[in-house]
């Protein structure tokens, strides 16, 4: 969502802001001026990385590899359930921005995109970096028009 998206947002728009990554998941919703946080716990395992071309002795016969499609068969099982416990999280009605590294927030997009209100909703994804909890509200407030009131500590 662009700038020129914010300033046409009203407190009668819903706007729900995810940062996800392997780990959690933090939503911040704007409901009638207001800003409500939920965090959901991913714990998924980390992806096995290629360790690149292996040299293997002609006459050993090895088992096919199948240790590690066990391992990522239960990563995505765990991903998946990780991301329906995001989706049933997401408020029904309104926009919907999806921040964070990798490449989840793509799955949680598609996700969403196949749910009940996916059709009539928009749905953005942008790859952000680790955010705070008051990172995400400030932005939140930002797109919406409404940012914090800054307050300046005067020294007397």
């Amino acid at each position: 969502m662009s700038s020129a998206d914010s300033s046409h947002r009203s407190d009668e728009q819903p706007l729900t802001l995810i940062w996800i990554d392997a780990r959690k998941a933090v939503l911040a919703a704007w409901d009638r001026g207001a800003v409500r946080l939920e965090h959901v716990i991913g714990a998924l395992p980390p992806q096995e990385r290629s360790v690149g071309h292996v040299r293997l002795d002609p006459a050993v016969r090895h088992g096919g590899g199948q240790r590690q499609d066990k391992l990522e068969h239960r990563r995505y099982e765990r991903e998946q359930h990780y991301l329906e416990a995001v989706v049933a999280r997401v408020p029904a009605v309104g926009a919907v921005e999806i921040l964070g590294p990798g490449e989840l927030r793509l799955h949680l997009a598609r996700r969403l995109r196949r749910s009940r209100a996916g059709a009539t909703r928009s749905i953005a994804t942008e790859p952000a970096g680790p955010l705070t909890e008051a990172q995400l509200i400030a932005r939140l407030r930002a797109l919406v028009g409404h940012p914090a009131r800054r307050q300046l500590a005067l020294a007397r």
